[in-house]
């Protein structure tokens, strides 16, 4: 498939990929983006009804890497569904918003899109995620305490997962290549909605708190994504992952 574009209006509901024709939902579409999130929403689901069983808090301690590594191979694997679809239809990963040049201009754009990422992210959790949370519930985020320094300094793959595996794959799968294929038949509004949704869901193995805060880190990245980062992923990717690594600091 082409990677030109049709030139619209950021918010006009009018079909971003002019390749791609409106029509029902693909099977196979539907399988990369909800492969994640249905994984680790039902993780979730039971291991918090053995929590509640046992009495016990099996989000702490030694199992949450074990959660972590649970959240990138799900992720893992519809990458790798996502790649045979990729390779089945003729594309390559320049249809999935990786295309690029080789040129000063182009690596410098790039550069400002990382910094806006960051901006924009670090923005919404200092000054609307923390302080929502910390007046409902009378404490910070919960899953704060997973991002501990020492903690994540003895587990390396978790460090590893968080600040680049997670953000490189999941905004391959939930930007780069589901968000335009959905805005060509949902609208823009609504691939945002359902993409955001799936990438929330995803994150379920994290807690409640984080299925939220997800949400509307999948809405930001999808926003930037789409007018911003040109949809094109190389910044959006490195913003995210310096984002993930100042996590601790931000709360």
């Amino acid at each position: 498939m082409p990677n030109s574009l049709e030139k619209t209006g950021f918010m006009s509901g009018d079909r971003v990929f002019a390749e791609l024709a409106a029509g029902p939902f693909s099977s196979a579409l539907l399988l990369v983006v909800l492969t994640p999130a249905l994984f680790n929403a039902v993780l979730w689901l039971g291991a918090s009804l053995l929590s509640l069983i046992a009495g016990t808090d099996l989000w702490s301690g030694a199992v949450f890497p074990a959660m972590a590594a649970a959240l990138v191979v799900s992720t893992l694997a519809t990458v790798a569904i996502g790649l045979m679809i990729l390779h089945r239809r003729g594309e390559d990963l320049g249809d999935v918003g990786w295309s690029g040049e080789a040129s000063p201009g182009f690596f410098l754009y790039q550069a400002m899109v990382a910094a806006v990422t960051v901006a924009a992210l670090a923005l919404y959790s200092v000054l609307v995620f923390t302080p929502t949370v910390t007046l409902a519930t009378g404490s910070a985020p919960v899953f704060k305490a997973h991002f501990d320094l020492e903690t994540m300094s003895a587990s390396g793959h978790v460090v590893i997962s968080i600040m680049a595996v997670a953000p490189l794959f999941g905004n391959s799968v939930f930007r780069g290549y589901a968000l335009p294929r959905l805005a060509s038949r949902a609208g823009l509004a609504g691939a945002i909605a359902i993409s955001s949704g799936c990438y929330a869901l995803s994150h379920a193995v994290l807690g409640l708190q984080a299925v939220l805060f997800t949400f509307f880190i999948g809405v930001i990245l999808s926003v930037i994504f789409m007018t911003v980062a040109r949809q094109r992923l190389w910044g959006l990717v490195a913003g995210h992952c310096l984002f993930n690594a100042l996590i601790p600091i931000l709360g």
